[in-house]
């Protein structure tokens, strides 16, 4: 099942219920591979359409090049696998060694800088492309050992843009700092135009996967210049 999905020999190892999450707890399994890879299974509390929609953005965050996207499948989960078997689930692999921002007291200095800032600057773009709600600080993740800034949980999409636009910036003060420099500034807007520059070179792609699942792809990825949306997120 996995192989197929990922294209990849796959072995799991071990199964793990996962115990946070709220109220996606119960539709959510963790599998741990013989190499140590680890993904989940994640059913959603918003039906079928939460579970295209979190697959739709893992997938694009990939084809945007995002740091820590990793691989993502549909697969259709067979009966005695607990809680969540004989449903369509989406499968995702989980960045190695990270954290979520929220268990991090104080952004340590190895996330302040040029790199970070940038993977910031992409990740925003696609959260307020498709209006990702649901940005608490438990749904961004720092990997330490990587270096590796990511965000997780996409299945809430439509949140009203002056809404999220307004968490955002929050978002990014926690990692950036409440001053950001201009050198910041300056990578936070590459990280924009680059994810801008991958949805336009792969807009047939994303076109097709997002019909597939009867959603509707906007090449636009956001109303404002690079410039204007880094001012907005980095104040």
């Amino acid at each position: 099942m996995l192989s197929k999905a990922v294209g990849e020999n796959l072995n799991v190892s071990k199964i793990e219920a996962l115990t946070e999450g709220g109220s996606n707890a119960q539709r959510h399994i963790k599998l741990i591979m013989d190499d140590g890879t680890v993904f989940s299974l994640k059913d959603s509390r918003l039906g079928l359409i939460g579970v295209y929609r979190e697959f739709l953005a893992a997938q694009m965050a990939s084809r945007l090049r995002l740091s820590g996207s990793g691989r993502s499948a549909i697969i259709d989960v067979p009966g005695d696998i607990s809680m969540i078997g004989g449903r369509e689930c989406v499968l995702l692999e989980w960045l190695p060694g990270a954290d979520k921002l929220e268990n991090i007291p104080l952004a340590p200095e190895s996330m302040r800088n040029a790199e970070t800032a940038r993977q910031l600057g992409g990740w925003c773009t696609l959260v307020a492309h498709l209006g990702i709600g649901d940005r608490n600080l438990g749904n961004w993740i720092w990997s330490e050992k990587g270096r590796i800034f990511a965000a997780i949980d996409f299945e809430v999409w439509n949140e009203n843009s002056r809404n999220l636009q307004g968490k955002l910036p929050g978002v990014v003060k926690r990692v950036l700092g409440s001053k950001i420099s201009t050198e910041l500034r300056e990578s936070f807007q590459k990280g924009v135009e680059d994810a801008m520059a991958d949805a336009k070179s792969q807009a047939d792609v994303l076109k097709s996967l997002f019909e597939a699942k009867k959603e509707v792809y906007n090449p636009s990825l956001i109303d404002e210049s690079p410039e204007d949306f880094t001012k907005n997120m980095c104040g």
